[in-house]
């Protein structure tokens, strides 16, 4: 694909790129040099979105104020007094890992996150492109005993891709939806297809027409060829049987 011609074409419907917003593209069409145009554009978008337009990948920001902690996680997560002693006020920082081993732990944390240990919330606080988030997610991806590998650009790519293929985030796949349905293939990364399906859609449509006009064309992995066999020509074998019938009347 020639990229300058993508990139000419991108910055035409979503404006001038940062070198890092550059990089993180350019490592994303470099991890997934196999993806049909459409499964190609897809992850690319996602990642906008999910990255806030960064296109690197992010490690989840707990610094929320004491009325940010009650809003966004409701009292069944967090109590008032814990909101109050490790939330932002004007007066103290947040305390994000306390934050994080409270509203990632306990039996919600265990139920719908797989976090078993005391220090899991914060362990396996969100990382990545799309961020993942909890001890059994990690353990999907293969690096619970290495989290912080999920902030770095060349497995977060490999999360971004394998999960979005495999159906490793919420259990649905690329494939279930494209080529053909942009909208629906929200519910790939996240279930709020109604809210965010048709903003992640417009990105994925401006992706293509980039890719379109970069001239892309996925390099399906070799599959090796069975070796044939060196077979006689057609004629050979009529003519052996001519010569052996011909040897058993003369004999």
């Amino acid at each position: 694909m020639d990229r300058k011609l993508f990139f000419a074409e991108l910055r035409k419907s979503l404006g001038s790129f940062s070198t890092l917003q550059v990089e993180g593209i350019e490592a994303i069409l470099d991890g997934g040099k196999h993806l049909p145009i459409s499964h190609m554009a897809y992850v690319l978008a996602s990642a906008w979105h999910e990255t806030g337009t960064k296109m690197q990948p992010v490690t989840e920001n707990l610094n929320y104020s004491v009325e940010g902690l009650l809003k966004t996680f409701g009292r069944h997560r967090i109590t008032e007094a814990q909101a109050r002693r490790y939330g932002r006020t004007n007066n103290q920082p947040a305390n994000q890992e306390a934050i994080a081993n409270i509203i990632y732990g306990g039996e919600w944390g265990l139920k719908n996150l797989g976090n078993t240990k005391p220090g899991d919330g914060w362990r396996y606080r969100g990382r990545g492109l799309p961020q993942i988030t909890g001890r059994s997610n990690y353990t999907k991806f293969g690096i619970a005993d290495t989290p912080e590998k999920a902030g770095e650009m060349k497995t977060a790519v490999r999360l971004l891709i394998d999960g979005s293929v495999n159906g490793t985030y919420t259990g649905k796949r690329l494939s279930d939806f494209l080529p053909g349905d942009y909208v629906g293939a929200r519910a790939v990364i996240n279930a709020d297809v109604k809210k965010n399906g048709p903003l992640v859609a417009g990105y994925a449509r401006k992706f293509e027409n980039a890719l379109r006009a970069g001239g892309w064309n996925a390099i399906q992995p070799k599959v090796p060829q069975p070796i044939e066999t060196t077979k006689a020509p057609q004629g050979w074998s009529a003519l052996l049987a001519s010569i052996l019938n011909l040897f058993k009347r003369t004999t």
